[in-house]
């Protein structure tokens, strides 16, 4: 199950870096245009969309990491409470 949660994790990089490329391109292909109203109104929307993926990609990478790290330190808590437990530590 754990393994799949990382793969959920690259899925939304490259999410993330596929639409900030499209964005970068959006911004310099606009350079060209000479209609200042649609330019104002396209930089504004590329921003938004920006954000909302930001949120996005943060909440993705929120509900990953999560469990990955409370999985390991649990286990790690566990795997050192044996060992004492054993005498070990």
């Amino acid at each position: 199950m754990f393994t799949s949660l990382s793969d959920a994790g690259v899925a939304a990089l490259m999410l993330q870096a596929g639409c900030e490329g499209a964005a970068l391109n959006v911004k310099i292909n606009l350079g060209s245009l000479s209609d200042a109203n649609f330019i104002a109104q396209t930089k504004t929307r590329v921003e938004q969309y920006r954000l909302s993926l930001e949120t996005i990609t943060s909440d993705i990478h929120a509900s990953v990491n999560n469990p990955i790290y409370h999985n390991r330190y649990k286990s790690a808590a566990t795997s050192d409470a044996n060992n004492l437990y054993k005498g070990q530590i």
